[in-house]
């Protein structure tokens, strides 16, 4: 190894001045280039991708913080109906007599030629009731505030199916079939 750098050294001191400083720029130059080549690039990279990680798991959190907000929202909506769907279920009053209290709200009472309850469809938690409603020569008018009614009812309820057809007399007035169902936790 010696003598390998002797050789080297001899033939450095047989150079110029003007020589030795390109040999030098040379050398410095390759340093230069494998530190960057080995050290510096791959820590460029590795910082990059860690930016990029930072950025992505940023982005990550606030979608999960906008979930979490969601979700949030969603289960005290749902809190909400179960208690007033358990507060509707466990009044005395039927849903007939709901609907009655509806029907003079609308001015309809004297409209209703039928009013029946149809067979409750139950499914693990839940029932849901539904009352059929006949009403004859109604108004238009009266048509509007009954529907306006039942969707306004808490505990909630929905008009499922709904037929109008005009009355036989006045053109202003028409029959109409609808039944209301209504959803209450059991129990």
């Amino acid at each position: 190894m010696k003598k390998y750098l002797n050789t080297i050294r001899n033939a450095y001191n047989n150079l110029s001045g003007r020589e030795r400083k390109l040999v030098l720029s040379a050398i410095f130059i390759a340093v230069l280039f494998f530190t960057y080549a080995y050290f510096l690039e791959p820590a460029f990279k590795q910082y990059s991708n860690y930016k990029n990680a930072i950025f992505q798991k940023e982005r990550e959190l606030i979608e999960l913080k906008d979930l979490i907000h969601n979700i949030a929202s969603v289960q005290n909506r749902i809190a909400k109906i179960q208690k007033a769907a358990k507060v509707g279920s466990s009044q005395k009053r039927s849903y007939l007599t709901e609907m009655r209290s509806i029907l003079e709200k609308a001015s309809c009472k004297d409209n209703a030629s039928q009013l029946r309850s149809l067979q409750p469809v139950s499914k693990t938690d839940i029932t849901a009731d539904k009352v059929r409603l006949k009403l004859s020569e109604l108004k238009v008018d009266s048509l509007l505030m009954l529907i306006k009614a039942i969707e306004e009812h808490w505990p909630r309820m929905s008009i499922q199916n709904l037929t109008i057809k005009r009355g036989k007399g006045d053109v202003n007035l028409v029959d109409v079939n609808l039944v209301v169902g209504f959803l209450r936790f059991n129990d």
